[in-house]
């Protein structure tokens, strides 16, 4: 698990799922991946972030757009001993509280949660690592078009491993996650499952893992689904310019009117083009459990890429967009599942670091539903400036 925390609304429903779906991984790497211990990552982390932003269409309604700017502030503080995948053992805890302040819309004001754990110990053959946390968000989603997301998150995750030989490491994990929406005509699901692995390390700088994951859905109002998924994973940073991760399989679903397997995949890869300059490319594909139509699931698919230019000594100018598919299937009971969602977003910003703690920045992003189902589908339209300070 990955959080990624919004600083203007709404939530990217592109972006934000491309980072969920490939965040680094929980099984603890080898270590002449990791760069050198940094003292400046010891001790506390605090800091805050403010941001304000022009928003066309605040709820992502179709045929009924509002407006309003939009107020966000996060503080955060946390704690950091160690470094993670290094030898010995780490901890990170992170909280980050959000006031959400909207000028207009008064009784739209909420304050955001999020608690992000991370936990490992290494020896010299053995080690495990939990990574979990919690979210409390209110801010809109592409599904759900102008309906009320007020949710609350939970992921867990806790790997074991095990190196008989210096190449070789046996991996067992067992994780859940659940997505609980406070309104009741939303569909709330619970995952779980357990996976084991067999790790090669190829050389210093591949390693490839090989894992069989089993586990269950418990879905509100619907039958439960079960799946199995067998997948391959290559984490591979042949020089300091290149990191690539990718994971691809098959995943097999049942569901109480028959089953389905399909491809899944998720990656991402980045490139130092020059000094100053690097690019990004990632992508996922999977299905997931619907929270507005009972019975149904989405298989998404979704891209994204992004460039990162340095201008100058202070100047940075950053350019990213995004693409992502949900077509939609009947898993249980009855009645045609016909909605099709194609979301697009693209955000050019520039930025200025004042200090090497403080920073500012400018941004413009649209984003754009183009669902075949009346009831949804959007555009929208935010411009807004934020800063960060890291005390």
């Amino acid at each position: 698990m990955e959080y990624q925390p919004a600083v203007t609304e709404p939530a990217a429903a592109v972006d934000q799922r491309v980072e969920a779906a490939v965040g680094e991984p929980l099984y603890l790497p080898p270590r002449e991946i990791e760069p050198p211990p940094d003292p400046t990552d010891q001790g506390w982390d605090i800091g805050v972030q403010l941001g304000a932003a022009y928003n066309d269409n605040i709820f992502l309604s179709r045929t009924s757009p509002e407006s309003d700017v939009i107020v966000r502030v996060t503080p955060k503080i946390g704690w950091v001993n160690g470094r993670e995948g290094g030898e010995g053992g780490y901890l990170s805890i992170i909280y980050r509280p959000s006031g959400v302040i909207y000028l207009d819309h008064g009784s739209e004001n909420r304050i955001d949660h999020e608690l992000v754990v991370a936990a490992s110990y290494e020896g010299r053959r053995t080690g495990v690592a939990y990574k979990g946390g919690f979210r409390r968000l209110g801010d809109p989603q592409s599904e759900l078009g102008g309906l009320n997301s007020d949710r609350t998150e939970y992921a867990n995750e806790i790997r074991l491993i095990w190196r008989p030989k210096e190449k070789i490491g046996v991996q067992v994990a067992a994780g859940q996650t659940t997505q609980d929406y406070d309104q009741a005509v939303l569909t709330d699901a619970d995952s779980s499952y357990f996976e084991a692995g067999l790790e090669y390390a190829y050389s210093p700088k591949t390693r490839f893992l090989v894992a069989y994951r089993n586990g269950r859905t418990e879905i509100d109002r619907a039958p439960k689904q079960t799946f199995q998924q067998a997948t391959v994973q290559m984490i591979w940073q042949p020089r300091e310019k290149w990191k690539v991760n990718l994971r691809a399989g098959i995943e097999s679903r049942d569901y109480v009117q028959g089953g389905d397997t399909y491809g899944v995949f998720d990656g991402r890869v980045e490139w130092a083009a020059r000094a100053g300059t690097s690019l990004f490319v990632a992508g996922y594909r999977r299905e997931d459990v619907s929270a507005v139509f009972a019975g149904q699931n989405m298989e998404v698919l979704g891209v994204s890429a992004g460039l990162r230019q340095k201008l100058g000594e202070h100047w940075v100018a950053t350019l990213e967009g995004g693409y992502e598919s949900s077509d939609y299937k009947r898993v249980a009971g009855t009645g045609a599942a016909n909605r099709s969602d194609e979301v697009i977003f693209v955000r050019p910003a520039l930025e200025y670091s004042v200090t090497d703690d403080f920073r500012v920045g400018a941004f413009y992003r649209y984003e754009r539903n183009s669902s075949n189902n009346v009831a949804f589908g959007y555009d929208n339209h935010q411009l807004g400036v934020d800063l960060e300070y890291e005390f």
